[in-house]
């Protein structure tokens, strides 16, 4: 019986260097909304979310978008409350539920942003030979339809 473990390197397991490149590119792109606007990742994945619906939407709704635990999004959504960056109602037709919408100071904020966010994307997709390519095995990597 071999050892298999002598034949497995860490540095080449395409897990491994997903996430080494996933934190890599978090990290580099955390730096332009922290020192910008002073958001952590929860904050500007609310905010980024946000700006995508046009009506408000719960916190509950939030979450499961943005990839984040329900506390960490509570927290998260208080701070940007206490900025005035979102606005927190009860939901009128379930009073267990708030609702969040962006201010005008959220959509100034995610206005600035999102010509940050695409410098920085073209940036790195101009490191990739095919980015159209690239784009497409991700898409099909994260809906998991590897064949």
């Amino acid at each position: 019986m071999g050892n298999n473990l002598s034949e497995f390197i860490l540095e080449d397991f395409l897990p491994y260097q997903l996430s080494i490149l996933t934190n890599r590119i978090s990290r580099d792109f955390s730096h332009e909304y922290v020192s910008r606007f002073n958001l952590d990742n929860a904050e500007w994945r609310i905010i980024a979310h946000l700006s995508q619906v046009n009506q408000p939407i719960s916190i509950r709704e939030i979450y499961s978008k943005v990839d984040l635990e329900k506390s960490k999004v509570s927290r998260a959504v208080s701070r940007l409350s206490a900025r005035a960056i979102l606005t927190k109602t009860e939901n009128l037709k379930d009073r267990r539920l708030v609702d969040l919408k962006l201010t005008k100071c959220g959509k100034k904020i995610i206005d600035q942003m999102t010509m940050i966010a695409k410098d920085y994307e073209s940036e790195v997709l101009a490191k990739i030979e095919d980015p159209e390519y690239f784009r497409k095995m991700l898409t099909s990597l994260i809906n998991d339809k590897i064949a």
